[in-house]
């Protein structure tokens, strides 16, 4: 026997009505300004793009330092051919480095518990980046967004 429609609706209601509390209240945190977080960070390679044989792209493993306000990485780099992927010139293993940040707040319209993270790395040779940062999960996870240059990542507490 099929349940009726008016049924269907109830039993769907009912659920729903009970899944309204479990709504999150870890979903956003104050952004932390202490503590360590390890992260990963990648460039984003779109399926079935095209890309020039000379393009190189990064994977990078980073302990960010909150309290010291300072980033030490190991980072891969790779370089796309027409025959597949290969390390790039010079990258027979991941390349160690460290730097700096500062921690700014963003304008409106971006969240007012996100924040900027701009790097100045120092080795293995002299760059800047910055990151869009927020605090998710009870301030346990940063979420990591390129600002200047294309990337994702998470960094974890």
């Amino acid at each position: 026997m099929k349940p009726s429609p008016v049924m269907r609706k109830l039993v769907a209601g009912a659920i729903l009505a009970g899944l309204l509390p479990m709504t999150n209240a870890f979903a956003l945190s104050a952004f932390p300004t202490t503590g360590t977080c390890a992260m990963l960070v990648t460039i984003p390679v779109p399926l079935g793009v095209t890309i020039p044989a000379d393009n190189q792209a990064y994977n990078v493993l980073a302990v960010i330092d909150l309290s010291a306000k300072t980033i030490k990485f190991a980072q891969s780099s790779v370089k796309y051919t027409t025959t597949g992927i290969v390390l790039a010139t010079g990258r027979t293993s991941a390349v160690g480095g460290e730097g700096t940040f500062v921690v700014e707040t963003l304008s409106t319209p971006a969240p007012s518990e996100a924040r900027r993270l701009s790097f100045s790395i120092t080795s293995p040779s002299a760059s800047t980046f910055k990151a869009n940062a927020i605090a998710v999960n009870g301030a346990n996870t940063i979420l990591m967004q390129g600002d200047d240059q294309p990337f994702s990542g998470v960094c974890n507490f």
